[in-house]
């Protein structure tokens, strides 16, 4: 069985999940370029590894305009 890790977003009101998740030997590299098909701007992203959830802090260009 392989396992896998959450992908969230973090917001004001605490982290919400991407939609998707990704296999345990992903790195940043392999989140940032899902997050970026799924439409999301990464601009950090750490892994929590006591959660087993990557946190991905996104630039949100309509909220900043």
């Amino acid at each position: 069985m392989h396992r896998r890790r959450r992908v969230c977003i973090e917001a004001p009101k605490g982290p919400i999940s991407a939609g998707f998740t990704v296999p345990e030997t992903a790195d940043a590299a392999d989140v940032a370029m899902k997050l970026r098909k799924g439409g999301w701007e990464p601009y950090r992203i750490r892994l929590e590894r006591e959660q087993n959830v990557w946190i991905a802090i996104v630039i949100y260009w309509k909220r900043a305009a």
